[in-house]
């Protein structure tokens, strides 16, 4: 799972969220220069912002500052090693081995199919199923004829019980 970048207006929202969820919203704050260059140094990547903005807050504590502006943001993106002009950290999914192999799969699956009859696909013998030909063409069964009284003995009555669900208590 990755989170995706922030926007600046979605910075500011993250920023003081995390202060209040800390208690800190009225004691200490940023700037909305602040909060630019923390857009700007981290890309909006949550992860980032939260170093940043960490580091940001110690500085100011250390000073005793309660408003942190953009050059308190600089410092600590110093102290990050972050810079504006970074590239961006891209994974690189190694996509083409995968792609090779199911290439080669799909070339060696039509060269087979390619050199052998399709009569030859499937050699196993279908199954009988109801309906096919091979068992309309069977003999019919013998015919026996239904005997003219059954033995039928009835079996005792069980003794009748309260069911167990709808018992008084």
């Amino acid at each position: 799972m990755c989170l995706t970048p922030l926007s600046r207006q979605d910075v500011d929202g993250y920023v003081s969220h995390r202060l209040t969820v800390a208690r800190s919203a009225t004691a200490v704050y940023f700037n909305a220069d602040a909060l630019d260059e923390v857009h700007a140094l981290s890309r909006g990547v949550p992860r980032l912002v939260n170093l940043l903005c960490d580091r940001a807050l110690m500085l100011c504590a250390r000073d005793r500052v309660h408003e942190v502006g953009p050059d308190a943001v600089r410092r600590a993106g110093a102290a990050l090693d972050m810079a504006v002009n970074d590239p961006v950290p891209v994974p690189r999914r190694r996509w083409w081995p995968w792609l090779a192999a199911a290439f080669v799969l799909t070339l060696a699956a039509a060269t087979a199919l390619a050199f052998v009859p399709p009569s030859d696909w499937v050699s196993a013998p279908l199954p009988d199923l109801p309906g096919s030909p091979h068992v309309a063409l069977a003999p019919p069964a013998e015919a026996k004829p239904v005997p003219e009284t059954l033995d039928f003995i009835p079996l005792p009555a069980a003794p009748s019980r309260p069911s167990p669900i709808f018992s008084p208590f």
